[in-house]
């Protein structure tokens, strides 16, 4: 369709094509991407009209909520505004936290920041340390031999009561297995009970990551979110590209790093977390300087590609959150907002919150 072509490369004409499509052909790519025309533009007028315009069920989305009370905010309407604001940031989350920013509020984190669950009945928990394939797949685990261990894991989960899956979350935090107590508190529907919350964001490599974080001088936050955008923590997975290792890394991008940044490792193993992390704060350190230190713009690049991050720079600066939102590629723009919402929650895993995520964001100038 012409006019999502001319909105994805956000020609001047784009809005008036994309409004002008035949209703029977407006579905949520055309109204999605209408709104986005008119934010990169910064017509907020238009971008209060497009919002609007939306079914409920899409009008009702934290970031066109996000994205109407901004709208209104430029249009001189505070006072409909800030009760958006107020609302989203009782979300913990990307737009939860924006919203949080534009009016002062605290991030609505739970109090519980150590990583440990809740406490679960003793026996179940003995149950399954002595169960023999719980046992088979943890020896499998400790052998490295990570396929295998998830395979067997898989096989009896599906077989044990599913009222045994919060022990079983307990015996994969004694084991140290940390994707699976990931996948575990979601497939209990438990991503954002505050009781479960601080363990889907473990801190696994911990000296590996302050090592290449002080290296590199970024945050062990930025390469905690990264690895778990990339991973989930699995050192043994790939892609089917060929990206391998906690960070992802396709061979020939890992040999660069390696001579550019003087790492000098040998052998160039990207199943090893050690290496892999290595590689990884070396590459979001070289990202993060080449573009301007923005770490929205470096971890676009990390997922996307350093030659499409720089043809999706404005003309004009823009906002940081803008430019995120106006992301080309859906999966680029998912990534990002994952990412710098990791920072948040990974900064409150360490103790303390100390940057907000706007500052995160600041205005992207342009080429």
């Amino acid at each position: 369709m012409a006019a999502l072509r001319a909105g994805y490369r956000f020609y001047p004409e784009a809005y008036q094509w994309l409004s002008k499509v035949p209703e029977a052909h407006r579905d949520e790519e055309v109204m999605t991407w209408q709104i986005r025309v008119a934010l990169r533009s910064q017509t907020w007028s238009r971008v209060i009209e497009s919002i609007e315009a939306l079914p409920a069920s899409l009008r009702e989305q934290e970031q066109w909520q996000f994205w109407r009370a901004v709208a209104l905010q430029h249009v001189g309407r505070d006072v409909a505004a800030r009760p958006i604001f107020r609302k989203l940031a009782k979300q913990t989350g990307y737009y939860g936290f924006l919203a949080a920013d534009r009016v002062g509020a605290e991030y609505a984190l739970p109090s519980r920041s150590d990583g440990s669950l809740p406490e679960v009945n003793a026996t179940d928990i003995a149950t399954i340390r002595h169960d023999p394939w719980f046992r088979l797949a943890k020896a499998l685990y400790r052998l490295e031999h990570y396929p295998d261990a998830r395979e067997i894991f898989e096989h009896r989960l599906r077989q044990v009561n599913s009222d045994y899956m919060p022990a079983i979350a307990h015996w994969a935090q004694e084991v140290g297995w940390p994707d699976r107590v990931a996948v575990l508190i979601a497939r209990m529907g438990k991503q954002r009970d505050p009781d479960w919350f601080s363990a889907r964001y473990p801190q696994p490599y911990l000296d590996a990551v302050r090592h290449a974080a002080t290296e590199q001088s970024i945050p062990e936050a930025w390469i905690y979110g990264v690895m778990r955008r990339e991973s989930l923590f699995m050192p043994d997975v790939g892609s089917r590209a060929g990206a391998q290792g906690l960070m992802q890394f396709m061979p020939d991008t890992a040999s660069w790093i390696n001579r550019q940044a003087g790492l000098n490792i040998a052998p160039l193993d990207l199943h090893d977390p050690q290496v892999s992390i290595r590689l990884g704060g070396a590459y979001l350190g070289y990202l993060y300087d080449r573009f301007d230190q923005q770490y929205a713009l470096a971890s676009a690049a990390y997922n996307a590609g350093q030659g499409r991050v720089k043809r999706w720079m404005p003309d004009k600066p823009m906002p940081g959150a803008v430019w995120v939102d106006t992301i080309v590629f859906d999966e680029t723009r998912a990534y990002s907002k994952a990412v710098l919402e990791a920072m948040i929650i990974y900064q409150w895993r360490s103790g303390a919150v100390e940057n907000r995520l706007s500052d995160f964001l600041p205005i992207v100038v342009g080429d």
